[in-house]
């Protein structure tokens, strides 16, 4: 069995329509006031709503210029200054570098407002540029304020700051972090608006999820909320808001932007949330909506939660916050937790404002409307869903009911993990792990890329990007590669979690320069639902019937690697039993724009394509005659913007921590290299100063580098040299690897590292399984 501690909530920090001040936030919800109003940002007459809610300027002007964020993005000056105030809310002492303290930052369009300032893609400012990918903003905010914890990014649309909240739950809780930064930021965007305009999703009144008019009315704010365990709260006497007791993901497998209309995925989610927090149904005494106010998404959200609760739902008070708020898109769910948070310290239950008449098929006694209501709920959920099928679902107790005298840890079984599938796409090459191709035949191939209707026709379909194709291409292989039994498995036992840096770039230029090129009011409903990064996980969902534990991520550099940490976590404690995890990158104009202005260097071979593995707990995969490449036995992550040759890597050593293991101990090393020398030195350097350098190997030179991709085949490279036992050796210039003998020997243990150009680090420890 495993101890692991309870977390818990000391910090608030919230930017909404309604303000900032916590406490003049909650005294306009008891008005039932809402912060949706006239549009001032931009021209909003070509659409069909000119309303939305937006941050007051005023409120924050001061805190831009104090804090110096004018060069970053809005999405990242949002994020900063309500983690600033969360910070001071906690009255942790922040300073303190020995703590391990991480981000884990929501967003669903990162930094679109310093791309689409310019108007056109071609000749954006540099700077500009260089703030739009989606990982920027958290890195951002881990560099102001000196982070040196694992730092990811949660790219799930609408409940990606739900799902940010749940991962620092788990890091805190496996003690892999001290302090948690954790919650979501989102900016209103002209581009954004003009999307769910095509879409015709907005309402011209301000929005009233349930109510007879449907739409949802588009706001934007940060939220972020600081997690530390619940035994050094109590020993600093901290201010204890809630226990976060566990959450649950999942993927409706159903439709890129609707839900499934029986709320299956909403279902699984809340089901996997109760039992991570060990709660029953009937102890749920309040419920927080996704409720969007659109026509599809409320229905569907209450037909799953029926499913849940059953005869217990019409006794559990419900609502949705969006009424207050307008939908934040990535920071919705944070900003609708911490003000959930806020109503239970004055025993008051939020309510759905701007409320008239029931609307058919949500017609419900138990829903709270216009005036918020009494209660002081021992345990209450929080819910969201979005485009691409994600789901989040939380369970906390409420911190009223958080005493010192509680239990401070619970105990969880812990599984073993091993690898059981692999598959690697790289242009038109193709391989998996029970092939017999050694590494070295693996060349970089120049010729026209994989054809997922090629491979398997009806796993395609009309206009899908590149990206999307190799994922769901290089994610079936893996299935078939694991000889997984897919007849006796339902598709809610399979996790999926998927990094990528930047999604499909082919895509979202396509569907910028139907603005840009033509006018707002055209923007094209075909290609604005692939601006989300998780459209690729929600596509791989979909067509290999996917629906357990989902969630999709961004780093900026080794995406492949933290997904592989993140997917250990899922089947490491039970919460699924296999979990896929992958990784892709997807060459086009606007990604070599990114690059050049990044400072790539061109010193190996750019490549595009998709890398899977499948993880497996070690007794299913004994029990189902798994191939068994290799087991994980360590995982770590960090930040750090010190160059690795002058500090000690926290990722490696929070790897080896959790291996029992001294870097001396490790037989093989892999590593890639982003090749942007401004930046870092390589990281090769460090590790010469520990072990041998005939341990050390970089395959940049044979299987090139993608951004999202590359750390992943490194670790693919490692299982397959500790499975077949035979290492190549490869002498090291300054870049990577240049020739290669096969040598035999009794290699047992496995380090793959990865560090972005930002200072983002990953670790993984594999170790042959006899």
């Amino acid at each position: 069995m495993n101890k692991k501690r309870k977390c818990v909530v000391t910090g608030i920090g919230i930017l909404s329509a309604l303000g900032r001040d916590k406490k003049g936030i909650l005294k306009k919800m008891k008005a039932g006031e809402t912060g949706i109003s006239s549009i001032k940002s931009f021209e909003s007459q070509a659409f069909i709503s000119q309303i939305g809610a937006e941050v007051n300027d005023e409120s924050i002007e001061h805190s831009i210029k104090s804090m110096k964020l004018q060069s970053y993005d809005r999405c990242a000056q949002l994020a900063i200054i309500a983690t600033d105030d969360a910070l001071v809310d906690s009255g942790i002492d922040f300073i303190d570098r020995k703590k391990k303290i991480g981000v884990t930052f929501g967003t669903c369009n990162g930094g679109i407002n310093s791309l689409e300032e310019h108007g056109s893609i071609e000749g954006v400012q540099s700077e500009k540029l260089k703030q739009y990918p989606f990982y920027k903003q958290a890195d951002n905010l881990a560099t102001h304020f000196h982070v040196t914890g694992p730092v990811v990014t949660i790219n799930t649309a609408c409940a990606a700051s739900g799902n940010a909240i749940g991962l620092a739950r788990d890091l805190i809780s496996e003690g892999k972090a001290d302090v948690m930064i954790a919650g979501g930021a989102d900016s209103m965007s002209p581009t954004v608006f003009a999307g769910f305009n095509a879409l015709k999703a907005l309402n011209k009144q301000p929005c009233s999820p349930y109510n007879t008019e449907y739409g949802l009315s588009l706001g934007e704010g940060a939220a972020f909320l600081i997690l530390e365990p619940l035994d050094r709260a109590v020993e600093r006497g901290a201010k204890i808001y809630a226990e976060v007791s566990g959450y649950g993901l999942s993927n409706d497998a159903y439709h890129e932007t609707a839900p499934d209309p029986d709320g299956k995925g909403i279902e699984l989610a809340v089901k996997a949330a109760l039992r991570d927090a060990q709660v029953q149904c009937n102890e749920i005494e309040y419920i927080n909506t996704h409720g969007t106010g659109t026509k599809a998404n409320d229905s569907a959200e209450i037909n799953g939660l029926v499913s849940v609760f059953n005869e217990h739902f019409p006794l559990i008070p419900f609502s949705s916050s969006k009424a207050y708020f307008g939908h934040n898109l990535g920071a919705a769910a944070a900003i609708e937790y911490a003000t959930t948070l806020l109503a239970l310290q004055e025993d008051l239950l939020p309510a759905t404002v701007n409320f008239k008449e029931h609307r058919e098929g949500c017609a419900k006694d138990n829903l709270i409307t216009n005036q918020m209501k009494q209660g002081s709920p021992k345990y209450f959920l929080c819910n969201n869903s979005a485009f691409g099928g994600h789901n989040a679902s939380i369970v906390s107790k409420n911190g009223k009911y958080v005493s010192s005298e509680s239990e401070l840890y619970v105990t969880r079984e812990k599984k073993r993990v091993v690898i059981t599938g692999m598959s690697m796409i790289r242009g038109n090459s193709v391989t998996t792990g029970s092939e017999e191709a050694s590494v070295s035949s693996l060349k970089v191939e120049d010729a026209s890329p994989f054809s997922l209707k090629q491979y398997n026709a009806s796993l395609f379909q009309r206009r899908m990007n590149r990206l999307s194709q190799f994922s769901i291409g290089a994610a079936d292989m893996a299935i078939n590669d694991s000889k997984m039994n897919r007849s006796k498995i339902g598709g809610d036992q399979i996790g999926l979690v998927y990094g990528t840096s930047k999604g499909t770039l082919e895509s979202a230029e396509k569907y910028l320069n139907s603005i840009f090129k033509n006018s707002i009011e055209q923007a094209s409903a075909i290609y604005f639902p692939d601006m989300v990064l998780n459209s690729t996980a929600g596509k791989i969902s979909k067509k290999l019937s996917l629906n357990g534990f989902s969630s999709s991520l961004s780093t900026g550099g080794n995406d492949g690697l933290m997904s592989l940490h993140y997917g250990y976590g899922s089947v490491a404690n039970g919460i699924v039993p296999q979990c896929l995890v992958g990784a892709g990158d997807e060459k086009s104009d606007l990604s070599n724009m990114l690059d050049e202005n990044e400072g790539v260097e061109r010193s190996y071979p750019s490549i595009e394509g998709s890398t899977f593995l499948v993880l497996s707990d070690f007794e299913v995969a004994k029990t189902q005659n798994q191939p068994i490449y290799a087991e994980v036995i360590g995982v770590g992550a960090s930040f750090s913007r010190e160059p690795l040759a002058d500090t000690e890597s926290n990722a490696v050593t929070e790897a080896l921590r959790k291996a029992n293991l001294s870097l001396e101990d490790i037989d093989l090393i892999l590593t890639d290299w982003h090749g942007r020398r401004d930046k870092k030195e390589h990281p090769i350097e460090f590790f010469r100063k520990h072990v041998n350098e005939e341990r050390i190997i970089c395959l940049n030179d044979l299987l090139g580098y993608g951004e999202s991709i590359s750390s992943l085949n490194h670790l693919y490279a490692a299982a397959k040299y500790l499975h077949s036992g035979a290492v190549p050796f490869l002498q090291l210039d300054e870049i990577a690897a240049t020739r290669e003998s096969n040598v035999e020997c009794e290699n047992k243990l496995a380090l793959v590292y990865s560090v972005t150009p930002e200072g983002n680090e990953s670790a993984a420890i594999l170790s042959k399984v006899c």
